[in-house]
């Protein structure tokens, strides 16, 4: 294991992770991972954050956490190293099985390990998913009825009236 600009918080939950995973992988992640966070400004500060892990050459994958990360749980944390790990020990980068099926056997193998994944947290979206998603569900909605309003109004075809009629009738 290679560590960039690494927090030492998070090189402590990266060896927590390290030490429930089966021997097998950790010696996997001791070769072939190389981990690093995004730095904020000049300071030197650092802003962990959104994670990926990528193949970044032949013998190493490269595990990145954007300056979304910091702003996780601990346990949010633990979940996402655990997570990214998988996806470098299952070389999710150089097979072609879906992103549904990739995001599946990393949750699942984090969760056999003690890391499940927190709930309302996506992998893909991030935590504020549900957030965002009660936000979203009504304004698709006003904007679905405002288009049927318009679109009878203009093209005199009532559908909102024949719609209405079947539910009250």
């Amino acid at each position: 294991m290679e560590l960039g600009q690494i927090h030492p918080k998070t090189e402590e939950l990266i060896e927590n992770v390290l030490s429930k995973i089966p021997e097998e992988v950790s010696a996997f992640v001791y070769k072939k991972v190389y981990f690093t966070e995004s730095v904020q400004g000049d300071t030197g500060e650092i802003n962990c954050g959104f994670c990926f892990c990528v193949k970044a050459d032949v013998y190493k994958y490269h595990i990145y956490f954007d300056s979304y990360f910091s702003s996780l749980s601990r346990k949010e944390k633990l979940y996402v190293i655990a997570h990214e790990i998988s996806h470098a020990y299952f070389e999710h980068a150089t097979k072609e099985i879906g992103i549904k099926e990739e995001e599946k056997e990393a949750d699942d193998f984090a969760a056999k390990y003690g890391f499940p994944r927190p709930r309302g947290y996506n992998p893909v979206l991030g935590k504020d998913y549900a957030r965002v998603w009660k936000i979203i569900t009504p304004v698709l909605t006003i904007t679905v009825i405002i288009y049927l309003i318009l679109f009878d109004y203009f093209y005199e075809v009532n559908y909102i009236g024949q719609f209405l009629d079947r539910i009250f009738k």
